[in-house]
């Protein structure tokens, strides 16, 4: 179980005490905190995140997306992601991806600008 994060704190009841993601919206999360890293500038792990070095960007979407993807997400827990679409409008790219955990399903999108 995680501490949910919202707008990049972590999110509180009204007595101030933490709300934790679990199943889906944990494995949701993860997902956004990997895809939104550039891998090896975490200090404390420098094989979390993305590596978007592989990815061609002028080429559209293609196989590269989702191969990058799962390396990504080796060793991070019991899910998968799905449906990724890479997005550039007004000057930023973002990444849209459904994240599947057993029966659960839900969609996410995150800010990668700067990364690719």
């Amino acid at each position: 179980m995680d501490t949910y994060i919202e707008d990049g704190d972590i999110a509180v009841d009204q007595h101030g005490r933490p709300y934790f993601a679990d199943g889906i919206d944990e494995a949701a999360q993860r997902a956004a905190f990997i895809f939104s890293t550039m891998k090896g500038s975490f200090r404390y792990d420098r094989e979390f995140g993305i590596d978007w070095s592989g990815y061609d960007h002028s080429r559209g979407p293609n196989e590269t997306i989702m191969m990058i993807c799962r390396e990504a997400l080796t060793g991070h827990g019991g899910f998968g992601v799905e449906d990724v679409m890479m997005i550039f409008d007004e000057d930023h790219w973002r990444m849209c991806f459904t994240v599947q955990a057993g029966d659960e399903a839900v969609q996410k999108e995150v800010n990668i600008n700067g990364h690719i």
